[in-house]
């Protein structure tokens, strides 16, 4: 008989074969007549029999071995180590946004931006998962820096000017008619501030 594997034993199961199946090949494979031969043949069998219960006993054995190995590596696994190595697995950290972390030339992207744009520059630079220096380069970035820009300018100008006409209005009373008396070329400014502070000392009884 052929002592290669079974066909009748797969990778989870094996079948050993029966008494009388294994007689039917051992006459077919001889040619004997088992009338004349029935204490070989049956020696034969016996032989046979005894094989495919040993072939079963391993594989259940293989089988069981194999189940307990795969339980023992889920275990290994679940308790984050390698099944292979035996070793701790070292777990891989997040990588941070560039943006939330302020290395030197982050920092030195910053010097040139008001302090009123720095928490939306950095806050973009997070968000796009970007450096400092690289969101300064974002076409959305630098619309909105020369923006805020051009606002701080215009309020600066503005404040500048009231400032100046303010001035003008304090200008009154004996500090007018001084000017109109020591100035080689008054204004006509000048000379209504006086006429005015005239008018109102006439009124107070001056």
């Amino acid at each position: 008989m052929s002592k290669g594997s079974p066909k009748n034993m797969t990778k989870d199961e094996f079948a050993p074969k029966g008494e009388e199946q294994i007689k039917t090949e051992i006459l077919e494979e001889t040619g004997m007549d088992y009338e004349d031969n029935k204490e070989a043949v049956d020696k034969m069998v016996a032989r046979e029999v005894e094989g495919e219960r040993v072939k079963k006993s391993f594989h259940d054995d293989k089988v069981k071995h194999k189940g307990s190995k795969d339980k023992a590596h889920k275990a290994m696994e679940e308790a984050g180590f390698d099944p292979e190595t035996g070793k701790k697995k070292v777990e891989k950290k997040e990588e941070e946004p560039k943006g939330d972390n302020l290395d030197i030339l982050d920092i030195r992207a910053l010097n040139d931006v008001h302090d009123d744009d720095i928490e939306e520059v950095r806050k973009q630079a997070k968000i796009k998962g970007v450096s400092i220096v690289e969101i300064k380069k974002d076409p959305y970035m630098q619309s909105y820096l020369d923006t805020k820009a051009e606002e701080r300018a215009t309020a600066e100008a503005a404040n500048t000017g009231g400032d100046g006409n303010r001035g003008k209005d304090e200008l009154s009373g004996d500090e007018a008619i001084d000017k109109i008396n020591t100035s080689k070329d008054p204004s006509d400014d000048d000379f209504e501030a006086a006429a005015k502070a005239r008018q109102d000392k006439k009124k107070a009884g001056k």
